[in-house]
């Protein structure tokens, strides 16, 4: 899943939103910076990142990682 963070408050519902997730959830924001880690996007889900193709997401640098064992 992702979750995009536009405004400031988005990012208290993103919180909000991993505390009953039962997938992973990856915050992404529209692409604004030139040494950006892109998303590229299709149907809601991310399907591809890159730092060298440009797209019109970025990843915004928070990920909530269901079920992972580190």
């Amino acid at each position: 899943m992702i979750y995009y963070i536009f405004q400031k408050d988005d990012f208290s519902k993103f919180v909000r939103e991993c505390q009953n997730s039962k997938e992973t959830i990856v915050g992404v924001t529209k692409a604004k910076t030139e040494e950006a880690v892109f998303a590229k996007v299709e149907d809601n889900r991310i399907i591809k990142f890159s730092t060298s193709e440009k797209y019109e997401y970025e990843w915004c640098g928070i990920a909530y990682f269901y079920n992972l064992i580190l």
